[in-house]
């Protein structure tokens, strides 16, 4: 048997207020601790990968955000960090959005993420911890941090794992669930479950793949687009397409904001722009 990597912590909230903390230490020992109510500032540490402490995270109330935002003075943009914990956390350092020790110091500013922080690597969790911590000491500082949904969300969350780590469906396998199971009541699944997937921010609209025609005929409002991926998000393929032509079906499909690729899609126009 395979040892387990350093992963965690899933917190699975129960309907009765109880909770169910699932992490891997570095000595690959499971631990899976039961909490009959969850005290109002719980808090843990994250860890890479690697076994390198990170930073603590306290958890907050999580509700769905405006769908627009006011421009602020400076915004940081990034997208596709596919679980590559040094590379993300050292563009952050970089632009002056967090510290060495990983708090924010981006002020009344905005730093927005399109999406994608599942799959290829093996740091999903510090990444998605740190969004979730930067996130409320962005609040509190007056700033904003925007997590919006990718193709890569949509992805594992409907149980297509293609190009997710054996780490993270090796831990699932041994807690005998499937891997989105492991996310769906969890803290962070519930927190992801309550991201856009378009927000505007001034004059910039920011989209993880783009608006095609076909999107733009169907002529959405901004806030239903969000709500109606946000209902599909732990639906698998089959289910998001079981009535085609449906507006879930459409969402999560070649022409909705998450797949869209019109931009590169002719492979002569896509060789113009290289060349």
């Amino acid at each position: 048997i395979e040892k387990l990597s350093i992963d965690g912590p899933y917190l699975l909230k129960a309907d009765d207020g109880s909770m169910r903390a699932i992490s891997v230490d570095g000595k690959s020992r499971l631990l899976d601790k039961h909490y009959k109510s969850i005290p109002t500032t719980f808090s843990f540490e994250v860890f890479s990968d690697n076994g390198e402490r990170l930073f603590p995270v306290t958890i907050h109330s999580v509700s769905r955000p405006e769908w627009k935002d006011v421009q602020p003075e400076k915004t940081f943009v990034l997208s596709d960090p596919h679980a590559n914990w040094s590379c993300f956390a050292s563009l952050l350092k970089a632009g002056k959005v967090i510290d060495a020790d990983y708090n924010w110091i981006f002020g009344t500013n905005q730093l927005v993420i399109i999406g994608d922080v599942f799959d290829r690597g093996v740091d999903v969790l510090p990444i998605y911890w740190l969004i979730y911590k930067l996130e409320k000491e962005a609040e509190d500082a007056g700033g904003k941090v925007t997590f919006l949904i990718g193709n890569h969300e949509t992805m594992v969350l409907g149980n297509d794992l293609r190009y997710t780590k054996k780490k993270y469906t090796q831990l699932a396998d041994t807690l005998g669930m499937t891997y989105p199971e492991l996310w769906q009541k969890s803290e962070l699944g519930h927190w992801l479950k309550t991201r856009n997937s378009i927000q505007v921010v001034g004059d910039n609209l920011f989209v993880h793949a783009g608006l095609s025609k076909e999107f733009l005929d169907r002529n959405y409002d901004i806030p239903t687009v969000n709500e109606i991926v946000s209902d599909g998000l732990f639906l698998t393929k089959k289910e998001r397409n079981a009535d085609k032509g449906s507006d879930l079906s459409f969402m999560f499909a070649t022409y909705g904001p998450i797949w869209y690729r019109g931009m590169v899609r002719s492979a002569d126009k896509y060789l113009s722009l290289i060349h």
